[in-house]
């Protein structure tokens, strides 16, 4: 369970670090 854990934990991290770094390049361009 730890590692199943850990896996969704980076997984999340990862998406929503690119979902933020998407925004703001569309803001910047906006």
């Amino acid at each position: 369970y730890l590692i199943v854990s850990a896996l969704a934990g980076i997984a999340v991290t990862t998406v929503w670090n690119y979902a933020m770094s998407s925004i703001f390049t569309w803001r910047k361009r906006g």
